[in-house]
């Protein structure tokens, strides 16, 4: 499938396209769309938390609800691990490994950066 990038409008596909996607679903609060409040994800909670083991508890369990969340649209693909490889005031930097459902093959997007 091809869509437009986010920042340059450009036309992407595959894991540039899939890396979009899931991050446009993990930057959206959870019901801020007005004609789809079952989209997006929970980590906005995680804004102004101590980084600790709670929280990295709860950004994993965010993100694993995230692609469950059949409104979503993530449901060619599921999430094995993830882990945070680095925070910041207002970013959190993730490393997810994915299986693509459609033929099994895993892949691993590094430095996703999804800004609070």
């Amino acid at each position: 499938m091809k869509s437009g990038t986010g920042h340059s409008g450009k036309a992407s596909s595959g894991l540039a396209y899939l890396r979009q996607r899931i991050r446009d679903v993990l930057q959206t609060e959870l019901g801020s769309l007005v004609l789809n409040r079952n989209f997006g994800s929970k980590l906005h909670l995680l804004t102004d938390r101590n980084v600790d083991a709670d929280y990295e508890m709860d950004a994993y369990i965010y993100l694993f609800q995230a692609f469950e969340n059949p409104a979503n649209g993530l449901d060619d693909c599921k999430l094995i691990t993830a882990s945070i490889t680095s925070t910041s005031d207002r970013a959190i930097t993730h490393n997810l490994e994915i299986e693509l459902l459609e033929n099994g093959e895993s892949i691993t997007i590094d430095n996703l950066v999804i800004e609070q």
